[in-house]
């Protein structure tokens, strides 16, 4: 007997799911100092709500995240881990991943450098 799955389209699980995910984004500032804590004015934004794409048995969430950096410093990403509602890791993304999922504007293309200068922002495609 096949087990229903919960509905990704349930805007309670869509929150927490979106939640999770910027919750354990991690940001390092490039320029900041060891001595002091670092306190990076970075707005993360999930507009739309991810969206669910079957491939067989398996299940696919695709969205976005906008990232601004209210900094007045680079913000380099360094990890991003996606976590189910219960708390089980779902996907774990390294720096290297990130710098290719990372669009800003005015870059050139085949350029990812997963860096947000200060005052600018970039769409990260998950």
């Amino acid at each position: 007997m096949r087990q229903r799955l919960p509905s990704p389209f349930d805007p309670a699980r869509r929150r927490g799911l979106a939640a999770a995910a910027v919750a354990t984004l991690c940001v390092l500032g490039a320029t900041a100092q060891a001595a002091s804590p670092s306190v990076v004015p970075l707005d993360v934004d999930v507009s739309v709500p991810p969206a669910a794409i079957r491939s067989g048995e398996m299940r696919h969430f695709l969205y976005e995240m906008r990232l601004s950096n209210f900094a007045s410093r680079e913000i380099a990403l360094a990890q991003l881990d996606v976590v189910a509602d219960d708390g089980r890791l779902l996907a774990r993304f390294a720096a290297s991943d990130l710098a290719g999922m990372l669009a800003v504007p005015g870059q050139a293309a085949g350029t990812p450098s997963g860096r947000l200068a200060p005052g600018s922002f970039g769409t990260l495609f998950i």
